[in-house]
Protein backbone atom coordinates (compact mmCIF):
# COMPACT_ATOMS: atom_id res chain seq x y z
CA UNK A 1 0.00 0.00 0.00
CA UNK A 2 1.48 3.39 -1.01
CA UNK A 3 1.27 6.73 0.81
CA UNK A 4 -0.30 9.79 -0.72
CA UNK A 5 2.68 11.76 -2.19
CA UNK A 6 1.05 15.10 -1.34
CA UNK A 7 1.19 14.46 2.41
CA UNK A 8 4.02 12.00 3.11
CA UNK A 9 4.30 12.80 6.84
CA UNK A 10 0.74 13.81 7.62
CA UNK A 11 -1.11 12.02 10.38
CA UNK A 12 -4.61 12.63 11.69
CA UNK A 13 -4.98 14.78 14.78
CA UNK A 14 -6.46 12.97 17.72
CA UNK A 15 -9.27 14.82 19.45
CA UNK A 16 -8.12 13.99 22.97
CA UNK A 17 -4.37 14.38 22.42
CA UNK A 18 -2.58 17.04 24.48
CA UNK A 19 -1.05 19.95 22.66
CA UNK A 20 2.56 19.36 21.77
CA UNK A 21 3.95 22.87 22.18
CA UNK A 22 3.02 26.51 22.40
CA UNK A 23 1.28 28.78 24.85
CA UNK A 24 -1.84 27.78 26.73
CA UNK A 25 -5.10 28.62 25.04
CA UNK A 26 -5.88 31.35 27.57
CA UNK A 27 -2.57 33.21 27.12
CA UNK A 28 -3.01 36.83 26.09
CA UNK A 29 -1.17 37.54 22.83
CA UNK A 30 1.21 40.52 22.91
CA UNK A 31 0.09 41.65 26.35
CA UNK A 32 -3.24 43.06 25.22
CA UNK A 33 -6.01 43.14 27.75
CA UNK A 34 -7.48 44.66 30.87
CA UNK A 35 -4.56 43.57 33.10
CA UNK A 36 -2.09 45.90 31.44
CA UNK A 37 -1.26 49.21 33.16
CA UNK A 38 -3.20 52.21 31.86
CA UNK A 39 -1.57 54.06 29.01
CA UNK A 40 0.23 57.29 29.80
CA UNK A 41 -1.02 60.14 27.63
CA UNK A 42 1.63 61.50 25.33
CA UNK A 43 1.93 65.27 25.53
CA UNK A 44 3.67 66.90 22.61
CA UNK A 45 5.03 70.39 22.98
CA UNK A 46 5.69 72.58 19.99
CA UNK A 47 9.36 72.93 19.13
CA UNK A 48 11.19 76.03 20.18
CA UNK A 49 11.45 78.48 17.29
CA UNK A 50 14.78 78.38 15.55
CA UNK A 51 16.69 81.64 15.39
CA UNK A 52 17.25 82.85 11.86
CA UNK A 53 20.79 82.43 10.60
CA UNK A 54 22.57 85.72 10.37
CA UNK A 55 24.30 86.55 7.11
CA UNK A 56 27.70 86.73 8.85
CA UNK A 57 27.17 83.33 10.44
CA UNK A 58 26.04 81.79 7.16
CA UNK A 59 29.14 83.15 5.46
CA UNK A 60 31.31 81.61 8.18
CA UNK A 61 32.53 84.95 9.49
CA UNK A 62 31.21 84.39 13.03
CA UNK A 63 32.24 81.23 14.91
CA UNK A 64 29.29 79.02 15.76
CA UNK A 65 30.11 79.03 19.48
CA UNK A 66 29.96 82.83 19.57
CA UNK A 67 26.64 82.84 17.73
CA UNK A 68 25.19 80.30 20.16
CA UNK A 69 26.46 82.26 23.15
CA UNK A 70 24.94 85.47 21.78
CA UNK A 71 21.63 83.72 21.19
CA UNK A 72 21.59 82.35 24.75
CA UNK A 73 22.27 85.83 26.16
CA UNK A 74 19.57 87.26 23.93
CA UNK A 75 17.04 84.70 25.22
CA UNK A 76 18.06 85.37 28.81
CA UNK A 77 19.59 81.96 29.47
CA UNK A 78 23.23 82.91 29.65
Amino acid sequence: MTQDPRTPYARPQEAGAPREAGRPQDARPHGVGPLDPPAVPLVLTPPEPVAPVRAEQAAGLVPVEDAVREEMVRRGGG
